[in-house]
């Protein structure tokens, strides 16, 4: 049998919570209902690997609902969260007051502690700052760009992009036109003539920004189907994953035939300037929030 020690953590008044310190060794192992890995094998940076009480080393704490932890990490758990199981949430709300710790202990779940509480305070106040940042839509909007890939069997062979802008006119619903560079177009048309005739080509539209680490694009289709002379315009969609189940469209691009220049293509494009600028500004608080992450690390390590 191994080594016993009852612990009475008193919580109130009238209540306590009756729990039993063991030691024990690979024979009798059982794993921490925090860490999910042998008490025995548990550390935590600054506290005791074991509880030297009377001579024994404890490594192993049960709860009166019969869950197993390792007891430094039960009593941080206790102290900053609750004094309720992490497993089955029995027990009480409320923490654990550092007096109830082993007098020579004492100290060390003091600092800890306090240290847990100013990162948490910290983390806040910086989380705080990061919703307040304040976002120009219009200078987000100037680092859109629309890039093509022209590849075959799924190797690129051209990659062409151009800066897009806002036309200055009503909105469509809740798409606004944007434009691209004149002389893209020339370009895109030269290259589409190269390879009209080659097998196995595809290509892709997507928008972009440098903010933006999540792709906006169409589907990969065959080039030929830009040439489609049933139809003179043709509506291809942008399709969106921002972290979610469902995608979406968040833009259009209308291919059309040039009456001006027989075989080549003119390009418009509708987009949700609403949906696009969230999008950006989601990336951009989603890297703020790692680099304050990046930070609470660092200040915890120093």
């Amino acid at each position: 049998m191994p080594s016993e020690r009852k612990w009475k953590i008193t919580h109130e008044p009238k209540t306590s919570l009756q729990c039993l310190l063991t030691k024990r060794g690979e024979s009798d192992s059982v794993d921490c209902g925090i860490f999910q890995y042998p008490t025995s094998e548990v550390e935590i940076e600054d506290l005791p690997k074991e509880w030297s009480l009377g001579g024994v080393a404890y490594n192993t704490i049960t709860l009166p609902c019969g869950h197993h932890f390792h007891p430094s990490a039960i009593a941080l758990h206790f102290l900053v969260t609750s004094m309720r199981c992490p497993v089955c949430r029995q027990g009480y709300d409320g923490c654990m007051e550092v007096k109830h710790m082993p007098r020579k202990i004492r100290e060390a779940f003091q600092t800890k502690k306090d240290g847990i509480v100013s990162r948490s305070e910290q983390e806040e106040s910086l989380i705080n700052m990061l919703h307040a940042v304040s976002i120009d839509i219009a200078e987000v909007e100037r680092d859109l760009s629309l890039v093509v890939d022209i590849s075959t069997n799924m190797h690129s062979r051209v990659l062409l992009q151009t800066p897009i802008h806002a036309v200055a006119q009503p909105s469509t619903g809740s798409y606004s036109p944007f434009r691209t560079q004149q002389s893209f177009q020339r370009i895109l048309n030269y290259q589409l003539s190269r390879f009209r005739d080659v097998e196995n080509v595809g290509i892709v539209f997507s928008i972009q920004h440098p903010v933006m680490y999540f792709p906006v694009q169409t589907a990969l289709m065959p080039l030929p189907a830009l040439f489609n002379q049933s139809t003179t315009r043709r509506a291809i969609p942008f399709h969106v994953h921002d972290g979610g189940d469902n995608e979406r469209v968040v833009a259009t691009l209308i291919v059309s035939n040039d009456p001006c220049q027989p075989g080549a293509q003119h390009l418009g494009l509708y987009m949700d300037r609403e949906s696009m600028s969230s999008l950006c500004v989601m990336c951009i608080q989603s890297h703020l929030h790692q680099l304050i992450e990046q930070q609470l690390v660092q200040q915890s390590m120093d």
